[in-house]
């Protein structure tokens, strides 16, 4: 039985374009900071400039650019990859993106990984990006061509995923990606409003109603109610206050103020740490944490008014 044959784009065409006319927000120092971590998560609108402002990453580093734009008909084939019909007797496999991105990195010593709308794959394809994006760093083709591709030492893959909030057909991530990321919490946007202003008779008491979005200023809904469109209530049933009273004591509970002053305004989605699943917490600001990015309508606007031929 012959060698079989497996197929991907040339590493000379995932080479990362670098546009003169770029002008950077802070996204790329911010990517600097997170290169090579755990994957990423940016949001914001359409058009924002998000896989743009990697791709210049990419580019000024010198490291392989790979995407994927992602639909609700992306499945696992697309992603892991799929045999191709040459004739009757012969037929080929092509590596799907994560595969390639794997292969790439092995050969080249790193890559990035964009997959744009990341929320748009339904949950099984979801659930094929865990191998490559957790602890086992690999890609599983057993099952297609009795094949395993791992990073070899020293070798690095980076996935950053792109969503669109509010972009419609799409899924919410599954906790799969929380979970076998192995990320116990990760910083959100989410913020008190417990500064100069904010006294207004609707935002009473803070802890209900003055919570909001710090990317985008948008209030969110009393936190002792379900969200509008949501099934289910964010935020968690119980707290690190709940070991000490003979009832849960749920989300947010400023828990950190009676321990050392610090005062628990900023949102961040905990992984199981209280045996509650992934679930909504309010955490004093101070603590270090990956996070999901959100990009600001203020900040776009002001880089619009600044640079008014730049296209984002």
């Amino acid at each position: 039985m012959g060698e079989m044959d497996i197929r991907r784009t040339s590493t000379d065409q995932l080479v990362a374009r670098e546009y003169s006319g770029y002008q950077d927000t802070g996204l790329t120092s911010l990517l600097d900071k997170l290169a090579w971590g755990s994957p990423l998560i940016l949001k914001g609108p359409k058009g924002a400039g998000k896989t743009l402002a990697i791709e210049q990453w990419a580019a000024q580093n010198e490291v392989p650019f790979l995407r994927k734009s992602c639909t609700a008909e992306t499945t696992d084939r697309h992603l892991l990859g799929g045999y191709v019909m040459k004739s009757f007797e012969e037929s080929f496999f092509v590596l799907g993106v994560l595969g390639m991105a794997l292969d790439v990195a092995n050969e080249m010593g790193g890559c990035v990984l964009v997959l744009e709308e990341i929320n748009a794959l339904n949950e099984e394809a979801q659930k094929a990006v865990n191998g490559l994006a957790d602890y086992r760093r690999e890609v599983d083709l057993h099952s297609r061509i009795c094949k395993v591709y791992r990073l070899k030492g020293g070798a690095k893959v980076w996935i950053i995923g792109t969503m669109n909030p509010g972009y419609g057909g799409t899924y919410e991530l599954n906790e799969d990606f929380l979970v076998k990321n192995d990320l116990p919490y990760i910083w959100s946007s989410g913020r008190l409003c417990n500064f100069k202003g904010c006294d207004h008779e609707d935002l009473q008491p803070p802890t209900v109603n003055g919570w909001f979005w710090s990317g985008s200023g948008v209030k969110m809904a009393p936190t002792n109610s379900t969200p509008p469109g949501w099934s289910y209530q964010p935020w968690s049933y119980t707290s690190h206050k709940t070991q000490f009273e003979a009832r849960n004591v749920s989300q947010p509970d400023n828990a950190e103020f009676d321990i050392n002053g610090s005062v628990e305004a900023c949102m961040g989605l905990l992984n199981d740490i209280y045996s509650d699943g992934v679930k909504w917490h309010d955490i004093a600001c101070y603590h270090t944490k990956p996070f999901i990015c959100e990009d600001s309508d203020q900040l776009l606007e002001y880089v619009q008014t600044v640079s008014p031929d730049l296209e984002l």
